[in-house]
């Protein structure tokens, strides 16, 4: 402030403090004072000082004190003015507060993982804020995937990687954390993702760079299974210590919520996508599948392979896939045309006829595994398509249709297609494992008309909740020389 300012100013201070400041000047000060450090520092020096000459001379005097003006009066819109910004700053500080601890409350909208699912899936899914939710397949935090049916593949931003059968309910509680309500999973974690954690109702699996699986039915035991690697398992209603498995080692949750140790069972879980869909409706065109086995005899056994859905001939996997015919040779069976010989339509054939050109396939017996996922479910019947020749006494043709089912975390059955296997002298031989037989009927020629296609019904069964695999078995019980049978569409009627 320059001197000539400062002069001007401290005129205006005094003539307001001896009460001869008109009201404009008033208001022009009040303004100079509001905006200026210096101008209210001038004032408060001169006013204290006119103060303490009052105060002196009312000693001297014995006339009546003459009012001081009050400095607050005169600075009452200053204090204003600075109770209003506190006001404001202190708003604002709230609204920043506000706004932190909103982005920590909002799941973040940065993707965690991507998923894919198998071609027969059924879903939903859900994110914790809808409005702010990604498009596509994408999980992030908050995201709650529920499966009804099919299979889905997973890979995180940290190079996670799951697959999980339906059904299935998974909520993504962070981008190193998941948790599953039911379901049965398979995870890959890599060395940089170590730490990576799944919360089961029953139990906590963190991974220490491993591969495991965990299994999460309703109203049963949870369970966990390192292939490879380490965990760190607690069970969250015992009061014991967590405890760390290798690989080979496997864990359920007991009745009193501690830690029992139980066998093994990789063959549980899915480590890929299937690749083909699943159905429970089969078709009996053997066009493809017939020259796949051409080499087969009735030692062979056949059996599911539940991780790749390939066909294990004797333990050994085949080129064959689920929801493809196989088939068997021996001395008397099925003999295939593409063209259905005379009824014109595709099949498979029983003939003896040494003069056919087929005679020197005559499989016994066919089958067909079938991936299902529970989503036939309930009593059902069962039909199929029938064309018998029989040209010898009535009633001695005569075959056989099976069905056998079971779940992913069972060992299927396996099945001969016709011929003797060690220790088992008959071609009808069944190693059911943990299967169930839930249809095998007969279908005599006295019960058909001779020579024309004819829907057989085959009986109902009861599939109840349904079952993740079938296995279709079809063969021959009793022939002659020159019978012959075709089948096609073994189907359920719904």
């Amino acid at each position: 402030m320059n001197k000539e300012v400062q002069d001007d100013l401290q005129n205006k201070i005094l003539h307001l403090l001896d009460g001869n400041l008109d009201k404009e000047a008033v208001s022009h000060l009040d303004e100079e004072l509001r905006e200026s450090h210096e101008a209210r520092k001038l004032y408060i020096q001169l006013s204290t000082l006119h103060s303490a000459l009052e105060e002196e001379g009312s000693a001297h005097s014995s006339n009546e004190l003459e009012p001081v003006i009050p400095i607050e009066r005169l600075l009452a819109r200053q204090r204003r003015r600075i109770i209003t910004n506190t006001l404001w700053a202190s708003a604002a500080i709230l609204i920043l507060s506000f706004v932190i601890l909103w982005f920590k409350m909002v799941p973040d909208s940065a993707p965690v993982a991507k998923f894919q699912l198998s071609s027969d899936s059924a879903f939903t899914l859900s994110h914790a804020n809808e409005e702010e939710g990604p498009e596509g397949s994408v999980l992030i935090t908050g995201s709650r995937l529920q499966l009804t049916k099919g299979v889905m593949e997973a890979t995180f931003a940290s190079g996670v990687r799951c697959v999980i059968k339906s059904p299935c309910d998974l909520t993504v509680l962070a981008d190193d954390r998941i948790s599953i309500t039911e379901g049965l999973a398979w995870f890959h974690v890599p060395p940089a993702s170590v730490g990576f954690t799944v919360e089961l109702p029953q139990m906590t699996v963190t991974d220490l760079g491993t591969e495991f699986g965990v299994s999460a039915p309703t109203q049963k035991s949870h369970e966990v299974h390192v292939m490879d690697g380490r965990v760190r398992v607690e069970a969250k209603k015992a009061s014991s210590h967590p405890i760390e498995l290798n690989a080979g080692e496997a864990r359920k949750v007991g009745l009193t919520g501690n830690l029992i140790e139980i066998p093994m069972h990789p063959e549980k879980f899915m480590s890929t996508l299937p690749q083909r869909s699943s159905r429970l409706v089969v078709n009996g065109d053997l066009n493809t599948a017939v020259n796949r086995n051409d080499d087969a005899s009735g030692k062979t056994a056949f059996r599911l392979n539940p991780l790749t859905f390939g066909i294990l001939a004797n333990n050994t996997e085949t080129d064959i896939h689920i929801d493809e015919w196989i088939w068997s040779g021996l001395t008397r069976g099925f003999t295939y045309s593409e063209n259905g010989g005379e009824t014109g339509k595709s099949g498979a054939f029983v003939s003896n006829n040494a003069a056919s050109s087929y005679a020197t396939l005559r499989p016994r017996a066919v089958a067909q595994f079938t991936r299902d996922l529970k989503a036939t479910k309930g009593s059902r019947s069962l039909r199929m398509d029938v064309l018998l020749d029989d040209n010898s006494d009535r009633g001695q043709l005569t075959f056989i249709v099976e069905l056998y089912a079971w779940n992913s975390d069972q060992t299927g059955p396996e099945l001969s297609m016709g011929g003797p296997r060690p220790n088992h002298p008959t071609y009808h031989v069944t190693d059911l494992n943990d299967a169930t037989t839930i249809l095998s009927t007969q279908v005599p020629a006295s019960s058909v008309s001779d020579n024309t296609w004819e829907t057989v019904d085959l009986g109902s069964v009861k599939l109840a909740d349904g079952y993740d695999f079938y296995a279709w078995r079809i063969g021959i019980l009793s022939a002659t020389v020159n019978d012959r049978f075709s089948f096609d569409n073994v189907r359920i009627a719904y």
